[in-house]
């Protein structure tokens, strides 16, 4: 049995070993191809999905993460989870959380930094604790246990990206605007309408009863 068990722990460290030299294969060969889209030079891409271009950066020692999306989650990758930014691959990760924060875009243009591990971070030596969050500006200087990082924001992409997210509010903003208004008026011409055939019913039984009673006095007399 404790032979069996050695066995399986090997054969599972040379299956992780093989999957993160695929990975790691896998992201030089991504940004290789991506370089030569950026110079121009001409490349057939079997893949249908478009290369988006990167909002930021982080560069390490061995590695470069591009941040593609609004909110990304860094830390330490393991059989049950996977970040969206490994920095395992950076070396020994032996005290980074698998989760242990988050970078997001805010709508304004902004970038921000939020720890969500007991180990602290520390952005241009300014140390980050648990739960707190930090502007996290470009050249931004990350150190989290031994690894570093430089922050590297693409402020043509973001600047577009955040322009077309306000134009877009906008419209439907106006839209909306548009309907509560015309809801408005509708709405009013209905009340108007309604308080018209009160006036014209209250008329009538007006002349109904005149008329009544004329036939009455007529009989009378």
């Amino acid at each position: 049995d404790l032979k069996r068990r050695l066995e399986l722990h090997r054969r599972r460290g040379r299956l992780w070993a093989r999957l993160r030299r695929t990975k790691e294969e896998a992201r030089r060969w991504t940004r290789l191809v991506e370089m030569c889209v950026a110079d121009g030079a001409a490349i057939e891409i079997m893949d249908l999905q478009p290369i988006y271009p990167a909002l930021a950066s982080l560069t390490g020692s061995r590695t470069q993460f591009l941040i593609k999306e609004k909110k990304v989650i860094f830390g330490r990758s393991s059989f049950v989870y996977q970040p969206d930014i490994d920095l395992s691959m950076e070396g020994g990760s032996a005290r980074i959380s698998r989760c242990h924060g988050q970078i997001r875009l805010s709508k304004d243009g902004i970038f921000w930094l939020g720890n969500f591990s007991s180990h602290t971070v520390y952005v241009d030596g300014n140390p980050i604790l648990t739960d707190e969050e930090v502007e996290l500006k470009d050249l931004a200087t990350i150190l989290i246990d031994h690894i570093t990082l430089r922050f590297d924001v693409n402020h043509d992409y973001v600047d577009w990206l955040c322009s077309n997210d306000n134009t877009t509010t906008n419209i439907t903003s106006c839209s909306s605007s548009g309907s509560s208004s015309s809801y408005t008026n509708n709405d009013k011409s209905h009340k108007d309408d309604h308080h018209k055939d009160n006036k014209e019913d209250i008329s009538n039984g007006i002349k109904l009863v005149d008329s009544e009673s004329e036939v009455k006095t007529s009989q009378l007399s």
